[in-house]
């Protein structure tokens, strides 16, 4: 905010036209005069004097007046609960833009372009005939935009300026969004978040959520007590971050790694370092995928819930070859001389597994009902999360 000191006496009728010059620092007294006209006197203009300084923005703290609020961080004013309003379809149009992300290579690449020419910077033009002008460029990079535009430090803000660019253009629009319309998208998606929470308690769903971290931590989704001994589970800050820079990408066509990595580390900073000295081993992977299933799905069931963890278990797998997850690759077995794999390749992670995903009949690009998730070059097999269809978007 400005804060402003007026001196001054207006001597002359009408209405002053104040112009002056910015001043950082605010500590010089400017003079602002009015525009001289024929019939006025030079001697005897009006003056006002004006003194101004710049204060810095503070940050926000909660009601009790105590620890700072995160200002990606979204603040539910109550707690939602189910309604006439907010039930288990919650979406008026559903795009289950998840799905599209993970599944369609197509659309996924359509995306990106889409972002690259819908965003524009301002640069003084090296045209010879606009020379020196002031002119709108292209971002050359989806990282760019998404630093320089969006001003993106986090996955809260980068997920949601992303979907609500998305959004927007799929529902016919462009990608640039009123800053008031994003303020209300995001606070809808934060209550309808909140509603998933139940969701993730239902035996199903913690089910297919605990198939899912021991496959990715363990290579096994019943790993053996020896097994569970050897292994160390707890995610650190590095097994972190490269989880986060496969995670992200899914989600944000030709966000880099690099960058990916950068917002991870301010990530655990923010949220997770806590998290990550749970008494549960488990707690940060379950916290994520909690946390992502929770703002992607669109619905409050436990279908599109789990689906969401199947489409994500390729991603996950993937990050899985580069985690500094230790573990035993082959044990001894009992009789002597013969070895038996404990992790890796087996005939279920060699074969096709299909993972049965609704069409997407918003997109006519993809006709198919069921999407053919190959694993060879996973290392352990896929858990078996879901083997129902999602409902259509439009019903």
């Amino acid at each position: 905010g400005i804060n402003a000191e007026y001196m001054g006496v207006v001597l002359a009728r009408g209405l002053l036209d104040a112009v002056y010059n910015d001043n950082q620092k605010g500590s010089d007294w400017i003079v602002l005069t009015q525009p001289k006209s024929k019939e006025q006197d030079p001697d005897n203009s009006p003056q006002l004097f004006i003194r101004y300084k710049y204060t810095k923005r503070k940050k926000q703290k909660d009601d009790k007046g105590g620890a700072q609020v995160d200002e990606d961080e979204i603040v539910l004013k109550s707690e939602p609960k189910m309604s006439g309003d907010v039930g288990l379809l919650p979406q008026p149009k559903r795009f289950y833009l998840w799905f599209q992300l993970l599944e369609d290579k197509k659309f996924y690449s359509d995306v990106a372009n889409k972002i690259l020419t819908s965003f524009f910077k301002k640069e003084r033009s090296k045209d010879r005939i606009n020379l020196g002008q002031w002119v709108d460029v292209p971002y050359e990079s989806v990282d760019q935009i998404i630093e320089e535009n969006w001003k993106c430090k986090t996955r809260l803000r980068m997920f949601n300026k992303f979907r609500s660019a998305v959004e927007s253009y799929l529902n016919g629009g462009n990608m640039i969004v009123n800053p008031e319309e994003e303020a209300q998208q995001w606070y809808k998606w934060k209550e309808h978040s909140f509603l998933r929470n139940d969701v993730a308690k239902s035996y199903k769903v913690d089910k297919a959520l605990k198939a899912l971290h021991n496959v990715v931590m363990y290579g096994s989704e019943d790993p053996d007590t020896e097994t569970r001994m050897k292994v160390d589970v707890r995610m650190n800050k590095k097994s972190y971050v490269i989880l986060c820079s496969y995670v992200y990408p899914a989600f944000v066509p030709d966000l880099s790694k690099k960058l990916a990595k950068k917002i991870a580390g301010e990530d655990w900073d923010r949220y997770d370092t806590k998290a990550a000295e749970h008494g549960d081993e488990t707690f940060l992977f379950m916290k994520l995928m909690k946390e992502w299933a929770g703002f992607w799905c669109e619905t409050v069931t436990e279908y599109e819930y789990q689906s969401f963890l199947g489409s994500l278990v390729p991603v996950l797998m993937a990050a899985r070859q580069e985690m500094p997850i230790k573990s035993p690759l082959i044990a001894t077995s009992k009789k002597k001389g013969k070895k038996s794999p404990k992790r890796g390749r087996t005939p279920e992670s060699a074969a096709e597994r299909t993972i049965s995903t609704p069409p997407i009949s918003n997109n006519p690009r993809r006709s198919a009902d069921t999407v053919n998730v190959r694993t060879t070059s996973l290392d352990g097999p896929l858990p078996s999360i879901h083997p129902n269809p999602l409902p259509p978007p439009d019903e």
